[in-house]
């Protein structure tokens, strides 16, 4: 009776992340699929001056604000209606899905100008992980890949040049205790990205002209 009892319950979460899921990608394509915001380069004329204007400019992504809506209200309606420690396995379950999500769809998807991976990094720094904040110190790390893809994507464009060639020349070393592709991924911030992943999320940055 207890066994049958503990399914019921793991099945009444799943289908519950299932929805809450299926919900949030169906308001999110707008902001997931939106290529050319990616892509957009600034309206200023100098690419360094235009860069630090838009930067100080940055608000949420237009096409993100119903994604997040959805996702604040589901968020407050299940810790309202589960039982703390069954909302705990809520969350962290969408907090997951969502990671393989937006990392899979929106992140591999598309390429990124500087200002639009500046701006990936603050829709996801000042309105993804806060809302996760209510229930963990450090929510970014149940986002461990598109957190660790927007360092990548964020580097400076010497210092993601270096790194590729670093990387590489690691991976294809036949001393690879000596030179660790992870070492240099590490020193930056990258913690759980593959030097494979690493590479394939530096190519997806778009270089100015």
């Amino acid at each position: 009776m207890l066994r049958l009892y503990n399914g019921e319950i793991k099945n009444m979460l799943k289908e519950t992340v299932d929805l809450t899921l299926t919900d949030l990608k169906s308001k999110s394509w707008v902001y997931v699929y939106a290529t050319d915001h990616w892509l957009r380069t600034s309206s200023v004329s100098g690419y360094l001056s235009s860069m630090k204007s838009e930067l100080s400019n940055l608000m949420m992504s237009a096409n993100a604000s119903v994604f997040f809506l959805a996702l604040r209200d589901w968020l407050y309606q299940l810790s309202e209606s589960l039982h703390p420690k069954l909302f705990t396995h809520v969350w962290k379950e969408i907090a997951s899905q969502l990671d393989d999500y937006l990392y899979n769809e929106l992140i591999l998807s598309n390429r990124f100008s500087p200002l639009g991976a500046a701006q990936l990094r603050f829709d996801l720094t000042n309105y993804l992980y806060p809302m996760f904040s209510l229930y963990t110190e450090r929510p970014e790390s149940y986002f461990f890949q598109i957190r660790d893809a927007c360092v990548l994507l964020n580097l400076l464009r010497g210092t993601a040049e270096l790194l590729r060639e670093t990387i590489m020349e690691s991976m294809n070393s036949q001393q690879k205790r000596d030179n660790d592709p992870l070492g240099p991924l590490l020193e930056l911030g990258v913690y759980r990205l593959t030097p494979e992943e690493a590479l394939r999320i530096l190519s997806l940055r778009a270089i100015p002209e």
